[in-house]
């Protein structure tokens, strides 16, 4: 409906679109999902099942009214709701998600993305659209010019601050669809804004840790050509000082056993484990971040 407003006194017409019908029906729709996202963020929150920083220094309206805001815009990504309070962010009034998690999304969304090199001093990755390759590649050396070496993580775990800024490059490249347009990962914005955030509760659950590794994307129109495939096997070699890290970890977490850590990791991945052999890098990288992350909850 369009109605003619008269200006008498700059002796102008001006054209003023009242709301549409369609227009409002949707409105009133995102309202009822407003309240129905707070029911839930009330029973989360309850449930102590909650990163400390949507509580930390706010009301219980505070909170509640932010974690809503993350189920709802959690649900345009994908994410059930509780995946939302635990995996997003909010930094300085923006949406933000680690780096781990936005993998996830786009291999669910079908696209391959996945690693081509990784060290300490050097991260490439990759993602396959439109019929070809893009690439991130962070190096030591462009992260030192950028000003980010001075945060103690590039010390400490480089390979993955470095993985972490090429994951989110990647995205921002040939996925930004896919995660609504989101500019810069926890990581990222931990750099720039100088922004402490806890880990999440480490989860649990049938493939929680495959989530979070390598996925295997749909066969469809964004698979490439069988010969770009990495060639796949049953059989996993791994770096003794990775292997010696995990353990380490596991024995941080009272897994002081191999049978307690093959235990354990088979309740994290949804499927029996007996031998490393049987675990991916991937698989094996992720497993550790959650060992160490939740030793630094448990820390706090």
């Amino acid at each position: 409906m369009t109605e003619i407003a008269h200006n008498s006194t700059e002796q102008q017409f001006e054209v003023v679109t009242a709301p549409s019908t369609q227009g409002l029906q949707r409105l009133r729709a995102e309202v009822e999902a407003m309240k129905d996202a707070a029911t839930m963020a009330r029973g989360i929150s309850a449930s102590g099942f909650v990163p400390d920083h949507w509580i930390r220094d706010k009301t219980q309206e505070q909170a509640v009214a932010g974690m809503a805001a993350a189920i709802l815009f959690g649900a345009e990504l994908g994410l059930s709701a509780l995946r939302s309070v635990n995996e997003l962010f909010m930094v300085r009034g923006k949406p933000a998600m680690y780096s781990r998690t936005a993998a996830a999304l786009v291999r669910a969304a079908g696209y391959v993305m996945e690693p081509v090199e990784e060290s300490d001093d050097k991260v490439v990755w990759k993602g396959y659209r439109d019929g070809a390759w893009k690439f991130s590649e962070w190096t030591m050396d462009r992260a030192k010019q950028a000003g980010y070496t001075s945060n103690k993580l590039y010390q400490t775990n480089p390979k993955e601050m470095l993985r972490a800024k090429c994951v989110m490059e990647l995205c921002r490249i040939a996925f930004p669809d896919v995660l609504l347009g989101m500019d810069y990962s926890v990581e990222e914005l931990t750099l720039i804004d100088g922004v402490s955030i806890q880990r999440p509760v480490k989860k649990r659950g049938p493939a929680a840790l495959r989530e979070l590794a390598e996925q295997a994307p749909s066969v469809g129109e964004n698979t490439p050509p069988v010969e770009e495939q990495a060639p796949t096997t049953a059989k996993h070699k791994h770096d003794p000082k990775m292997l010696e890290a995990v353990e380490q970890a596991a024995k941080g977490n009272g897994l002081a056993t191999a049978e307690a850590v093959f235990a354990d990791l088979s309740e994290v991945m949804g499927m029996a484990v007996t031998s490393w052999n049987e675990v991916s890098p991937q698989e094996l990288e992720s497993y550790l971040d959650l060992l160490v992350g939740n030793q630094d909850n448990s820390a706090d």
